[in-house]
């Protein structure tokens, strides 16, 4: 049973990183917070999905880390 743990952490650890860079921002903050309970296809995740691609356009050492969490 290690693959759930490890899944677990590894999502804990990308949480936290958009959380983070989500911060300053309260409106991208209930965005990231409205997905984490929605379904995979619901308009909730798509939402952070926009948010996270803006995220990585200005921010580039963001997207870099996105992508390597």
């Amino acid at each position: 049973m290690v693959e759930p743990v490890l899944t677990v952490m590894a999502a804990t650890g990308l949480y936290d990183l958009v959380r983070k860079k989500f911060a300053k921002s309260a409106e991208q903050t209930a965005v990231l917070e409205a997905a984490v309970c929605a379904g995979t296809d619901s308009p909730q995740v798509r939402q952070l999905a926009q948010a996270l691609q803006h995220a990585e356009l200005t921010d580039p050492a963001f997207g870099a880390q996105l992508r390597t969490e």
